[in-house]
């Protein structure tokens, strides 16, 4: 349900609880004129402060459904947990009225307290009324996870036992018992006193960015079961209102490309927002040495080398203590050859500081292998060349059959397109040979042919 709704939903509770509020303290004003009781005089005391509960959290509630803006990043949702803290600081002013009443009325005062049908029967209704309100607070503070709502839903469940007790205890006086009243009073109190301190307790601890285990273990579960995550550390979870805010450092193979690393970043926050419905996750990724094969390094190494646009055609010889590594760096080709050779000297610099200082390294300076060219090819046909290369084709005894020869010319250069389907179980090494035999073979047909390009695939099952 959008936040939008959610709010909605939060304010129409809060307001039922100032209506309630409001009818139950009328109640109970008129329940202990009628019967000079002091346990239910707590009670309507009790309810004028319920009403200044319902009305701190249907503010709490208004405040805390504005946006983030810029003074406050995270929204404005722990205004919630402050107002739960309040209510329980009114809870608390009431059980010191309840105490200092009942231990007075025990020790120094007497009064009389008159039972009759009218007052059970006020109270009764009162509970009735109570449990309803309770329910429906209770239920939509766990659907939306408010804790002010859930603060005021205890104000009325605990007035549904203290009236419970009250009832027992008008009883017990009109039988005889006549300090029944007070001590009933006392227990309240300390029902009160019990609730307060656990609200208060929780609401501190939220204030306190304090979050409960079981939700940093749900977060660890998380991650822990996303693939290409080495480690992770620095999780850091708070709340704020109903929401959740996490934010982790997970460590990805430095070899994994940005795009896969940001793959696996989302992985990581789709997990935890299963995990924690609605909750802001923030997934921050650092690189991680980990067990890379020496190409691997040689590569990254060489990708954060100024001017080096790639390396291929990379060798590496390993004989006891001896590493000889020949490599071919691409370059702009219209660079200074000064400035390619300044960037070949920092690689062959960080390649021995990287493995052994006595390493042999070569390294070849190359032109960029990618082109992209801004014009229209020209699609031709030179049956002579066609036939040349379908001739090439047929005499080499890995293809199998052939498609469609593309000659395009660019710039009075001819750049050559062909796909091969070669014979079964070959390997990838096998295959890279027969490319370059029809690439070599095709070349030397023609001077005007600059560029071939093979595709090889395997037969089909069925072939």
């Amino acid at each position: 349900m959008p936040d939008i709704e959610a709010q909605k939903a939060k304010k129409k509770a809060a307001t039922l609880s100032i209506a309630a509020a409001v009818l139950l303290t009328s109640i109970k004003i008129a329940l202990a004129l009628v019967t000079n009781s002091l346990a239910i005089f707590a009670l309507a005391v009790d309810s004028i402060l319920d009403i200044a509960g319902s009305v701190t959290a249907y503010l709490s509630l208004r405040i805390s459904g504005k946006p983030p803006d810029l003074e406050h990043r995270y929204g404005h949702g722990k205004i919630e947990n402050f107002g739960g803290l309040l209510i329980t600081g009114i809870l608390i002013v009431t059980v010191c009225f309840l105490a200092y009443e009942s231990i007075n009325r025990l020790l120094f005062a007497s009064t009389t307290i008159s039972l009759n049908l009218f007052g059970i029967v006020g109270i009764l209704f009162s509970i009735i009324i109570e449990i309803v309100v309770a329910w429906k607070l209770k239920r939509i503070a766990i659907r939306y996870n408010s804790q002010v709502l859930e603060a005021n839903s205890l104000q009325f469940k605990m007035d549904i036992w203290t009236q419970s007790l009250v009832v027992i205890g008008l009883i017990l006086v009109d039988i005889g018992y006549s300090t029944a009243d007070s001590i009933i009073a006392i227990i309240v109190s300390i029902y009160i006193t019990y609730l307060g301190l656990k609200i208060g307790v929780k609401s501190i601890d939220v204030l306190l960015d304090r979050v409960p285990i079981n939700l940093v273990k749900k977060i660890e579960n998380a991650v822990e079961g996303v693939e290409g995550v080495v480690k992770y550390e620095n999780l850091r979870v708070r709340t704020s209102g109903p929401q959740t805010f996490a934010d982790i450092r997970i460590h990805v193979p430095r070899i994994f490309s940005l795009e896969k690393a940001h793959n696996i970043a989302s992985e990581v926050e789709g997990r935890v927002r299963n995990a924690i419905p609605d909750v802001d996750v923030l997934v921050h990724v650092e690189a991680e040495e980990g067990n890379e094969k020496m190409v691997d390094k040689i590569r990254l190494i060489a990708t954060e080398i100024p001017g080096i646009k790639g390396i291929h055609d990379l060798w590496v010889r390993q004989v006891e203590n001896l590493i000889e590594i020949d490599a071919h760096i691409e370059v702009d080709s219209e660079a200074a050859l000064s400035k390619a050779h300044i960037a070949a000297s920092q690689l062959e610099n960080r390649l021995k500081k990287e493995f052994i200082e006595d390493s042999t390294i070569t390294i070849h300076i190359d032109t960029e292998v990618d082109r992209v060219i801004y014009r229209k090819p020209e699609n031709i046909r030179i049956p002579g060349l066609m036939k040349a290369i379908e001739n090439i084709l047929v005499n080499i005894d890995e293809v199998k059959k052939f498609g469609v020869i593309n000659v395009k010319r660019f710039n009075n250069k001819l750049h050559v397109s062909i796909s091969c389907t070669l014979k079964k179980d070959l390997k990838v090494k096998d295959a890279h040979k027969v490319s370059e035999k029809i690439e070599e073979k095709i070349i030397s047909s023609d001077k005007n042919v600059t560029k071939v390009f093979v595709h090889t695939e395997p037969p089909a099952d069925n072939e």
